[in-house]
């Protein structure tokens, strides 16, 4: 027996079939924590990770609620998108439940319950791969419908690509070894899941936030908007990607317990609550109503009917009223034609209206 990061690890027995070899999926496997642990270190996580799952969730169905009021004649792959990702939300949240019922309830007061795998394997690792990769590919599309570049969204897309499919083959892994392992290649595999989220969020919140500052066409509300959108990516990829990194962190100065599980089963939601809450952001754009605009890009064709002014000439893009009150500014109108006419009964341009004098009011 040899000691790493705090535990007692045993070297791997000599495989000698192939059911063997798919067991031995470590280099070093863990025979367990040690019995000292202090039990809330083994419950308080689960207990409160479950908490926040659910509280997410709840926001994340209000935001569906609005999405779906707001947006139902989105483009129908979108809608089968953002459904699709609600119901596995769900999903996840269900086996979660099932956990919590299976180590509080039905394993009351059993410490060896507390380390059963139970479907931590899917709705951890696994799920959490799929649904982090799912939205980061998403905003990697975005990304090159704004820019039409391959370079800034492909790298995106291959890391976030890679971070989700080591998320799977984590989760597999636990349950093939039917236990809550914790070896050194499951320590390199949780590194590069997180980190690769991290990396990914941090180069989407830059890349969004370069983009849409590009895009300031000097109109006010434009802007406004322009600036808010910007806040919205940069806030939530730093939530993102601090809870990733939360979860590196605890599993490294805390091994032995279930610490690090915690930000490991609310990350998801996250995701999926940040993708609803820029894409329901449209709401609060000019001509929001996805009737008219927004059914085929999703977020990058809200941003784009924001961006238009910035390649349309300034005397094109200003409301006409302006455009107006400049010529009425300019042209130099006699002074004998205004006091000769009623004022009332001038158009914008001085002219004597076409029904001036005309008593046609209705009378009540």
């Amino acid at each position: 027996m040899r000691a790493w990061r705090g535990f007692h690890v045993a070297p791997p027995p000599r495989c000698s079939t192939a059911s063997d070899l798919m067991m031995d999926v470590a280099t070093d496997v863990l025979a367990g924590p040690p019995p000292d642990i202090p039990i809330v270190m083994l419950t308080g996580p689960h207990l409160v990770g479950m908490f926040l799952n659910w509280f997410l969730i709840g926001i994340l169905s209000v935001q569906m609620y609005l999405f779906f009021l707001s947006f139902s004649y989105n483009n129908r792959y979108i809608k089968i998108y953002v459904y699709g990702l609600y119901l596995l939300e769900w999903a996840q949240t269900i086996l979660m439940t099932y956990d919590a019922f299976h180590w509080f309830v039905f394993g009351w007061g059993n410490r060896a319950a507390l380390m059963d795998v139970s479907t931590k394997w899917m709705n951890v690792p696994l799920m959490g791969g799929i649904i982090s990769a799912s939205v980061q590919l998403f905003f990697s599309w975005q990304i090159y419908q704004l820019t039409r570049s391959p370079w800034v969204a492909g790298v995106t897309a291959v890391i976030a690509f890679s971070q989700g499919t080591i998320g799977v083959v984590a989760g597999i892994r636990v349950r093939i070894a039917l236990a809550l392992i914790k070896t050194r290649s499951m320590f390199i595999l949780t590194v590069a899941t997180h980190s690769g989220e991290a990396v990914a969020d941090i180069i989407i919140a830059v890349t969004m936030a370069y983009i849409l500052f590009n895009m300031k066409s000097g109109f006010r509300a434009t802007d406004r908007r322009l600036v808010n959108i910007m806040r919205l990516f940069i806030e939530t990829g730093i939530l993102t990607s601090t809870v990733a990194l939360l979860d590196i962190v605890f599993f490294v100065i805390f091994p032995a317990g279930t610490l690090h599980e915690c930000p490991g089963v609310i990350l998801p939601k996250l995701y999926s609550n940040t993708l609803l809450a820029l894409l329901n952001n449209r709401i609060f754009m000019p001509d929001g109503d996805s009737r008219t605009v927004n059914t085929s890009g999703g977020l990058s064709s809200s941003i784009g009917n924001l961006s238009v002014a910035k390649n349309m000439s300034r005397r094109s893009t200003l409301p006409e009223f302006r455009v107006d009150m400049r010529t009425i500014e300019e042209e130099d109108i006699p002074l004998q034609d205004i006091q000769g006419n009623d004022s009332s009964n001038l158009d914008f341009d001085g002219s004597k209206h076409p029904y001036a004098g005309r008593d046609d009011t209705i009378k009540g």
